[in-house]
């Protein structure tokens, strides 16, 4: 039976709201799998951090979308991150209580993607509470089945910038009503400000928006998200929402604008608006999965245990470019990836037309470029020449055109892979970017391959931030790593000297001096 969202929260401790997102929710899926703050967490648990309550600036980063087009996320300073996660396992029962009272009496769980435990692949509870594409089907039902039912049309909407756009003092405006918040703005210690307050201490003080990244940020929304959905749901719609995507199911289409207008008025009273662009009514009935991934389902492979040849795959992916030039959704090719990474009985030619297909396309989109280790690389046993060669064509790209994940993702595969690229950049290039995490992984890869000079320069370059002071929040992963505990300040320094380091142990190679 489906459980409802306050069943799903509730299944999480108080502890384990705190150290889920200490531990596990500091740094986005979206870079290179070699940071980790675990280790933090462990410190601050079993150490007297003191709560950071100032104001800090943020570690920018860009991820590629499958349109090409980059998100600015961000990786906040950890003290101030540990502050505001350890304040909201410590209120975890009162927010609780929140959700409970504004999604009881709802049928359905409209909310779709939140926070949650988030199941392995042997369906035991990992610590990481959560994760854009899990789903489980007999936690979560379909409720999209049943709203069909006598329904005509479905109206699709989107919120304009959702988590930018997310005013703090809003979250105190559904926790306790705009005018009471008002009115009680000046009690310092009153939850609701204090979520305000410590919210903001991730982006310098600023109440406009949440960092996209941090898995503290996707409950921070989901405070307001859901007291939008209450208004909704009591004015009698039929919906559901996948974090700032609404689709809802109406009988007529007078109905359905009324929804429109409805969700603009809601959202205004939070100071956020609908993306027109993104919002439609089309007539039922139409497929709820996307058609361009039915018909890419339907594309017939040969029975298992007949070989699969280069025709057949050729064929696949022609089919799967196509659909994507057609539909406009690169997703696509991300889908079909996937897919043919996992047939059974490729022939020889089969597995060399796929890698070198996907080659390509990830140079054409860069977005494809994570996905490359997984499904690619080691699935195909892929000679270390040829990793090389798309490493160093993604690196130049990435460089070329700024994107600098692209840059970011070849050197963690070199330094994987044991590679030495022909055509890596001088720290003083790699400096001009002013990219955080380009930075920290140049000095990684440097340090790997002995190329000692761009090391050393990169390290005064870490020092020379640090004794600056303005920019350090926004290189803080760089400067802590790379430069020694007497030179950092309190409490970097006690931290750095217990040996605490946000680097996973088997990347991080500057432990060896």
């Amino acid at each position: 039976m489906a459980k409802t969202y306050y069943e799903l929260l509730n299944e999480i401790s108080s502890d384990e709201i705190y150290e889920g997102f200490v531990g596990y929710g500091l740094f986005a899926d979206k870079i290179p799998p070699v940071f980790s703050s675990k280790a933090f967490y462990d410190y601050c648990a079993n150490n007297a951090v003191q709560p950071d309550i100032t104001g800090h600036e943020y570690i920018y980063f860009e991820n590629i979308r499958n349109i090409n087009v980059p998100r600015a996320m961000g990786i906040p300073n950890p003290f101030a991150y540990n502050t505001l996660c350890k304040y909201i396992g410590d209120q975890w029962d009162e927010l609780l209580t929140y959700f409970q009272r504004k999604t009881q009496g709802q049928s359905y769980r409209i909310s779709r993607i939140h926070p949650r435990k988030v199941l392995d692949k042997n369906g035991e509870f990992t610590k990481i509470l959560f994760d854009m594409n899990f789903k489980n089907l007999y936690a979560d039902g379909a409720p999209e089945q049943k709203m069909l039912i006598g329904k005509r049309f479905i109206v699709n909407a989107d919120i304009s910038n959702c988590f930018p756009s997310i005013y703090t003092h809003a979250l105190a405006w559904a926790l306790v009503g705009k005018s009471e918040a008002k009115r009680r703005r000046n009690e310092q210690q009153a939850l609701f400000n204090l979520i305000d307050k410590y919210s903001r201490n991730m982006k310098h003080g600023e109440t406009d928006g949440l960092l996209i990244g941090p898995h503290v940020s996707n409950l921070l929304a989901e405070i307001i998200l859901v007291e939008i959905d209450r208004i909704l749901f009591e004015e009698g719609y039929s919906f559901i929402r996948h974090i700032d995507d609404y689709a809802c199911f109406t009988e007529s289409y007078e109905t359905a604008q009324n929804f429109i207008n409805d969700l603009v008025t809601a959202l205004r009273g939070f100071d956020l608006a609908l993306n027109h662009k993104k919002t439609n009514i089309a007539e039922l009935p139409i497929g709820l999965e996307k058609e361009w991934k039915r018909k890419l389902f339907s594309f017939s492979f040969p029975p298992s245990g007949t070989p699969v040849t280069f025709p057949t795959v050729r064929n696949y992916l022609d089919y799967a470019i196509k659909l994507a030039h057609d539909s406009g959704d690169w997703a696509v090719l991300n889908y079909a990836i996937k897919v043919v990474s996992g047939v059974d009985n490729l022939s020889h030619n089969a597995c060399e037309y796929i890698v070198d297909t996907v080659f390509s396309l990830a140079i054409l989109f860069p977005y494809l470029i994570p996905l490359l280790d997984d499904y690619i690389f080691s699935v195909f046993q892929v000679n270390v020449l040829r990793i090389k060669e798309i490493c160093e064509a993604a690196y130049s790209d990435g460089l070329r055109t700024r994107n600098f994940e692209a840059c970011d993702y070849a050197l963690f595969y070199c330094m994987k892979y044991g590679i030495d690229m022909d055509n890596v950049a001088l720290a003083g290039d790699v400096i001009a970017t002013e990219d955080c995490i380009f930075l920290i992984l140049s000095a990684l890869y440097y340090k790997s391959i002995q190329s000692d000079i761009e090391f050393q320069n990169l390290l005064s370059h870490a020092r020379t931030i640090n004794t600056g002071g303005v920019d350090f929040d926004r290189y803080w992963l760089f400067v802590y790593e790379m430069v020694d505990a007497i030179e950092l300040s309190s409490p970097w320094r006690e931290m750095k000297a217990a040996g605490i380091s946000f680097i996973i142990d088997e990347h991080n190679v500057l432990r060896e001096e």
